[in-house]
């Protein structure tokens, strides 16, 4: 499982969406298709995500699938991505509180008119 985009991995992904949301891992489970043991089973780290699945799940999110896919192991994110990644995060550490929450509403504002797919 890969740590990327502030989730530790997929099951902490799904875990965070869902509470974001106030949703069940059994509502999500039937949003797309999947039996509830299917998204439990991903968010213990005990069964992978179909390219198929991690796609839906992105989508009923409205978050990109390459996040969800690299989440999900199932890509890996590009040398030149990482870099770009780590170069935030340490910046992010030097900032107060307020500008990284600043931040945080900037790159929603940014990812807000990106193509999702």
């Amino acid at each position: 499982m890969t740590s990327y985009a502030g989730f530790k991995d997929i099951g902490d992904y799904l875990t965070t969406r869902c509470r974001e949301r106030d949703l069940s891992f059994q509502a999500l489970s039937e949003a797309i298709g999947a039996t509830h043991a299917y998204i439990h089973s991903i968010t213990t780290g005990q069964f992978g995500v179909s390219p198929k699945r991690a796609d839906a799940i992105a989508d009923f999110f409205g978050d990109s699938r390459k996040v969800v896919r690299i989440l999900a192991g199932i890509e890996t994110p590009s040398v030149e991505e990482d870099k770009d990644i780590s170069a935030i995060k340490e910046l992010a550490a030097t900032l107060t509180l307020r500008s990284r929450r600043e931040l945080i509403r900037y790159a929603q504002y940014l990812k807000s008119g990106e193509d999702h797919t």
